[in-house]
């Protein structure tokens, strides 16, 4: 009769395991429901450089969000995917990204745990503007903590939301 139970504690952790692995959101859709999808930047109205590159987040292969970054004319453009994120507060989400294109150079498949908040536009409750709270480097370099660069100290900066992403899904 043990032995009947063991297996029956068994069975239901096993089912609940996979009903929860299954009804799990993936990383776009997570992104959809916290608004960060489309085109960003610290200034939409200035050309994409080393110092204003423009974030496209869209829909990707398997679920993955694509981030495509756009440094400038000189310089590649370069492709990352969010593995992993979750919305911790309606203002809050923490996301796994790896770069996966060797346009990134020695960076390449670095991945970055970020923790990001967000401000949403009174007039209509869609996502305006973020910043990183955190974002540390899986060779183990900070970049930012608590909602400052690592190096200088000062606040990590706005990215505004420049428009939405000509196509949902690449």
């Amino acid at each position: 009769m043990f032995t009947l139970f063991k297996v029956f504690v068994c069975t239901a952790l096993v089912t609940m395991v996979s009903i929860s692995c299954v009804s799990a959101d993936t990383s776009w859709e997570t992104l959809r429901r916290f608004g960060l999808t489309g085109v960003w930047a610290y200034f939409c109205d200035r050309a994409a450089s080393r110092v204003n590159y423009f974030e496209t987040y869209a829909g990707g292969p398997n679920g993955l969000t694509r981030r495509e970054v756009d440094r400038g004319i000189d310089i590649p453009p370069a492709v990352s995917f969010v593995e992993d994120a979750r919305i911790v507060s309606p203002s809050t989400l923490k996301a796994k990204i790896r770069n996966a294109d060797s346009n990134w150079g020695p960076l390449n498949n670095l991945t970055y745990d970020v923790t990001l908040v967000k401000e949403d536009d009174p007039s209509t409750h869609e996502i305006a503007r973020f910043r990183f709270l955190q974002a540390i480097r899986s060779d183990g370099k900070i970049m930012a903590r608590d909602g400052l660069y690592f190096g200088s100290g000062k606040p990590t900066a706005w990215e505004h939301k420049c428009r939405t992403a000509m196509s949902a899904n690449f």
